[in-house]
């Protein structure tokens, strides 16, 4: 991922600075505060499948296509100064497309069967845990590197989801015949884990600012469109809809600061 490469040689920089570890108590960030970041991401799609109507259609399933996008997050947490933080985000992960041909049927039935695209936004709220090895054995040096994981519910909302059929030859005169369903958003089970640094700017009003560059791999869970197709455009609804894991890796540059002053 291409996003990995900067915060790669961010890291490395910084890692040779030579005031990166020296010990300063002046970083110490004890208390509540506040974390607010941005960055991209690569979506991944994997188990992506629907049922369609007959009784002795396969289910098929989807090789959807990655697509890249824009996320922000917004927290607060409390620093208990001994390695451990913990906070509360809300991170919403830009619209992004997905779509792609089938790869295989279960049971097995020979091709080529529908191909499918669609759109999906979504939204988490985490529960997260960070922890900081130097700080743990009290080092409060500018540079600390940590470790995260998170755990929460996402809202995936699935756009519109077409369903183009590939049986036709391609030098037919006729249309590919194509359905579109109605789009769904649906709740479900989020975890993500990750791995940053955190670099002491200074003090600003009295508290020290802290520049964050994170890495983390997203599972937002199960996403789906709905059965309902579009009005006049054909009868008969899917076994199941379009269904899809959706996954992500980010990486973003963020700022915390202190709401107390020390």
């Amino acid at each position: 991922m291409k996003h990995s490469a900067i915060l790669g040689a961010a890291v490395i920089s910084m890692t040779l600075a030579n005031s990166a570890f020296a010990d300063d108590e002046s970083n110490i960030s004890f208390g509540p505060y506040v974390r607010a970041e941005l960055g991209g991401f690569s979506a991944d799609y994997p188990e992506a499948y629907w049922l369609p109507p007959g009784t002795s259609d396969p289910q098929v399933f989807f090789d959807l296509a990655s697509d890249e996008g824009l996320m922000g997050s917004l927290a607060f947490g409390f620093d208990r100064m001994d390695g451990w933080r913990y906070d509360l985000s809300i991170t919403y992960f830009g619209l992004a497309d997905a779509a792609g041909p089938w790869s295989y049927t279960v049971p097995e039935t020979e091709g080529p069967h529908a191909d499918i695209a669609t759109t999906i936004q979504s939204t988490a709220i985490m529960a997260n845990v960070f922890y900081s090895p130097l700080q743990a054995q009290k080092n409060y040096s500018r540079f600390q590197p940590f470790v995260t994981a998170g755990i929460g519910v996402a809202n995936n909302e699935v756009g519109e989801w077409t369903r183009t059929r590939t049986d036709l030859p391609t030098d037919s005169t006729e249309p590919r015949y194509e359905r579109t369903f109605d789009g769904a958003s649906t709740s479900s089970f989020a975890w993500a884990i990750g791995a940053g640094f955190a670099w002491n700017t200074g003090e600003w009003r009295g508290r020290p600012v802290f520049i964050e560059g994170t890495y983390r791999y997203y599972d937002l869970g199960t996403a789906m469109g709905s059965t309902v197709a579009l009005p006049s455009d054909g009868h008969g609804e899917p076994r199941e809809p379009l269904t899809f894991k959706n996954t992500r890796q980010t990486v973003t540059i963020g700022v915390r600061i202190p709401l107390r002053s020390y």
